[in-house]
């Protein structure tokens, strides 16, 4: 049955027309009836909102089956409405796809819609939500570090924030990246963070297969390297050392500050670690204080969600210690952190520049700062003390066992080393106090003149027998405290 456009546009549906008489030899067609066109299995169901076409055919296993292929229009766009023509054309396209490469035309639909509603669902996941769960879905995302990594995204990726994750070209990240890393040189660093998250995020939505191609995979690494700080300021020179430890013991200010600044080199702490310290984690029975980390694996800076985990790390004290401790609990003692003002915690900046200020006032400006005394105390331990660089590295809280090239350098291919030295680090503490008091007190710069001239005589300084006696003290104290409950 031929029938024009127009025609099956003015069609009424359930009541008496000439129209539907002339067409069909009947007086009306009701809701749902189905007309045949042209003798072929091309059909249009009709209802009283709409006529919607559709076609039967025979698949490959002699089956009957039927499809739908959208409403009528008689301005179809060929997509969601469809004019005679263009559901006809519909129609034997299908119908040659299954007569020539065996596409069933139901099974092609259904994976059509599949994919559409994948698309839909796709759209539906921009980068703002999926960046989101990705911070919450960080195995070693503590709150801080989540708070952050949100507010770079926040200030740096608002062009791509609503736009679907799966949309979201190589040219928009590399436009980001660009911009920020050449904004100024001190955001480098920046877009090189910006970097390694956004690497990361998009590698996971592949895995998730929430993207076909990773927008990420052809922007490289050295475009945004990281930034490449140099030294902390430190001091290893003796004579310097020992101007340094004298300013420190000569220096004003509150007792919170002057007490930090005092034993900053004989705890060789981080200054997150230093700063941390509570009175409930110093242990004066068992000469020990408690804490946190401030860097392993997976956490890369301290902060205050760690105050729930376990400790991982332990602070022998030396008596040296123990007395300045002593001391300061009479100013600070009723205040939650060992090293505070007011009830609150001393800041990095407020120690810093208490230790700038002292080092000028002895002429000796930025000779070392707060994480300086770990590169001392790391260099003079090994050179001076003889002390094995595994209980130094074990006493740095480095998490030595770690890396791949860790591992090489100590000769622990496999990571077996579980021991943390508890004893050695005890001795190690308490020796390295006595060589930082022997170095402010006892040490005396000679000429290689001088030197020379004691080594011929047979003569030992009274700092080189006072070496001596460290290195020996050290090996025995390891022994004692091996009985010592740690």
């Amino acid at each position: 049955m031929r029938i024009t456009n127009h025609q099956l546009d003015t069609l009424l549906i359930n009541r008496k027309s000439n129209m539907v008489k002339k067409l069909t030899g009947k007086e009306i067609i009701l809701p749902g009836q189905r007309l045949f066109l042209w003798n072929n299995g091309m059909l249009v169901q009709c209802y009283q909102n709409a006529k919607r076409f559709s076609y039967q055919y025979i698949d490959n296993q002699k089956k009957k089956k039927q499809v739908a292929i959208g409403t009528f229009s008689p301005s179809g766009d060929g997509i969601a409405t469809f004019t005679i023509e263009q559901a006809l054309n519909v129609y034997h396209t299908a119908i040659g796809n299954l007569k020539n490469q065996g596409i069933d035309p139901q099974e092609e639909k259904q994976k059509r819609q599949n994919q559409i509603e994948q698309e839909k669902k796709r759209d539906r996941i921009t980068f703002d939500f999926y960046s989101e769960e990705w911070i919450q879905n960080k195995k070693y995302g503590s709150k801080d570090y989540q708070a952050k990594v949100k507010q770079r995204f926040e200030k740096y990726c608002d062009s791509i924030k609503n736009k679907p994750l799966h949309r979201i070209m190589e040219e928009d990240l590399r436009y980001i990246l660009t911009n920020l890393a050449e904004s100024s040189p001190d955001k480098k660093d920046s877009a090189h963070r910006l970097y390694l998250s956004l690497s990361d995020i998009f590698k996971q939505a592949r895995l998730n297969k929430l993207i076909d191609n990773n927008p990420m995979k052809d922007i490289l690494p050295e475009e945004f390297p990281a930034v490449k700080n140099g030294k902390f300021n430190n001091v290893t020179k003796l004579s310097d050392l020992q101007r340094v430890l004298i300013a420190l013991d000569h220096c004003k200010g509150e007792p919170a500050t002057v007490s930090a600044l005092r034993l900053m080199p004989h705890f060789f702490l981080r200054a997150s670690e230093l700063l941390s310290i509570k009175w409930e984690d110093v242990d004066f029975k068992n000469r020990i204080i408690k804490l946190h980390k401030a860097k392993v694996l997976g956490r890369s800076i301290k902060d205050s969600s760690t105050e729930d985990l376990p400790y991982d790390y332990y602070l022998p004290l030396s008596d040296y210690a123990v007395e300045q401790l002593t001391k300061l609990k009479v100013f600070t003692g009723n205040s939650a952190y060992v090293f505070s003002n007011n009830g609150k915690a001393l800041d990095h900046s407020t120690l810093l520049k208490a230790l700038r200020k002292c080092l000028a006032e002895y002429k000796i400006p930025n000779a070392t700062c707060i994480h300086g005394f770990r590169y001392t105390a790391r260099s003079l331990l090994v050179a001076k003390l003889n002390i094995p660089p595994r209980v130094v590295e074990q006493q740095m809280s480095h998490s030595y066992n770690v890396s791949g090239e860790e591992r090489a350098v100590s000769g622990d291919k496999y990571g077996y080393d579980n021991y943390t030295y508890i004893p050695e680090r005890r001795a190690l503490m308490d020796v390295y106090s006595l060589f930082l008091l022997g170095l402010r007190d006892k040490y005396v710069e000679l000429t290689p003149e001088e030197a020379r001239a004691l080594m011929i005589e047979g003569k030992k300084t009274e700092w080189q027998k006072y070496l001596e006696m460290l290195q020996k003290k050290y090996v025995e104290l390891s022994r004692v405290y091996e009985q010592v409950d740690g």
